[in-house]
């Protein structure tokens, strides 16, 4: 049980975190509680930091994600943004960048050697037609990179305070 007081108490240094002072330990802390809690409560903190006005656009983090993961992370990306948005817009998107040359036209799933052609530019665009078209695709998308804490520190110490915060705020829920 002390490791449940500790995350607690680790969580309570953001409670009341403002935008901009984040602790320098972060993504010490970040890791701590990844480990503790369980990824629904993980993936609820990231969609807070994906829509927070404190961040970048979601787009832009998540692009900035899909460039640092492997290839079977990206097929599942893509994919998940071909279902909320269809998969004219992969094609369309696509064609602006020159990289969906090798793949079929109006694609519902590729894989993830194609998605290894995809750039992480496409990506945020992508990103930002998924979410007008189904705002849901943000807690998708945050339930995804969930399962992969490593990968979420890579967004920096804003978007760890805005999502630590969050879970601080949540955690009488959470014990």
């Amino acid at each position: 049980m002390d490791w449940l007081a500790n995350i607690g108490n680790l969580l309570n240094q953001y409670a009341n975190h403002q935008p901009g002072q984040t602790p320098a330990s972060a993504e010490q802390d970040f890791d701590h509680v990844a480990k503790a809690l369980p990824s629904d409560q993980i993936s609820s903190g990231l969609a807070e930091a994906f829509r927070s006005d404190h961040t970048p656009p979601f787009g832009n983090m998540l692009a900035q994600l899909f460039g640092n993961s492997n290839s079977n992370m990206r097929a599942t990306v893509i994919n998940s943004l071909l279902a909320a948005a269809g998969p004219q817009l992969l094609t369309t998107i696509l064609a602006k960048y020159r990289a969906g040359d090798q793949l079929p036209a109006n694609a519902t799933q590729i894989s993830p050697e194609q998605a290894e052609k995809i750039p992480p530019a496409a990506v945020e665009e992508m990103a930002h037609e998924a979410q007008k078209r189904d705002p849901s695709v943000v807690d998708q998308m945050s339930s995804i990179y969930a399962q992969h804490p490593t990968l979420v520190k890579t967004l920096g110490a804003a978007a760890l305070g805005v999502a630590m915060r969050h879970l601080a705020n949540q955690k009488h829920g959470l014990f």
